[in-house]
């Protein structure tokens, strides 16, 4: 039998002070000019995709590959720099379960479901040492 342990990230694993959404607010700004309306967004729960099609809509840009790579490109760009600067912090008992579950005769696997584009999963858990 296969066991499986999947962790989502923010709020499950670490807490990054909202620099996720700074870097959205960032990127939005600067690269699109789009400033206003942010605060219709809800986060949780969602992929980072459907949150930059949702508020390319609000603003009439289109929602081409082009400017989906656009933005992916410069967000975990401020991420990363974001991250550097932010009070951030692996969640209290995350370390001892994951070391706890390693333990185990037959440990499960562990992944992530997240909503985090690839690339901000591992710039977030590196940033924190997971």
């Amino acid at each position: 039998m296969v066991r499986l342990v999947l962790f989502d990230i923010d709020g499950t694993l670490i807490h990054t002070s909202g620099a996720g959404v700074k870097a959205f607010r960032q990127v939005f700004a600067m690269e699109f000019g789009a400033v206003d309306g942010f605060e219709k967004l809800k986060f949780a729960g969602r992929t980072d995709v459907s949150l930059v099609r949702e508020f390319f809509g609000y603003h009439g840009i289109p929602a081409s590959r082009d400017n989906l790579h656009r933005f992916f490109q410069r967000y975990v760009f401020w991420l990363d720099h974001i991250l550097s600067e932010s009070n951030s912090h692996i969640c209290p008992g995350v370390e001892q379960f994951i070391a706890d579950i390693q333990l185990l005769s037959q440990p499960p696997l562990m992944g992530l479901l997240t909503g985090n584009i690839r690339l901000g999963a591992e710039i977030k858990l590196r940033h924190l040492g997971l």
